[in-house]
């Protein structure tokens, strides 16, 4: 996978994860070589309800959109308590 600079983001099929070994181990290299030659990679195949993304974005958008001191309250730091 040699993909120049501007080229289109690896789509990697999570489908056939839990299937054969040689499967799996051609997924691993995909996801090795789309991180160490692209850095980034888009997921298809994963499970995730597509009603649950929805609300996932949603919530980042609220996220996102509050101001800084209502982010510092649950900071990472805090570990979520």
């Amino acid at each position: 996978m040699n993909t120049p600079l501007g080229a289109t983001v690896p789509v990697l099929d999570l489908s056939g994860f839990n299937g054969s070994d040689t499967k799996r181990q051609e997924l691993l290299q995909q996801l090795r070589l789309s991180c160490q030659e692209v850095g980034f990679f888009y997921v298809q195949g994963h499970g995730i309800e597509p009603g649950l993304q929805t609300r996932l974005e949603e919530h980042s958008a609220h996220f996102f959109a509050a101001d800084a001191a209502t982010k510092m309250q649950i900071r990472m730091e805090l570990g979520g308590k």
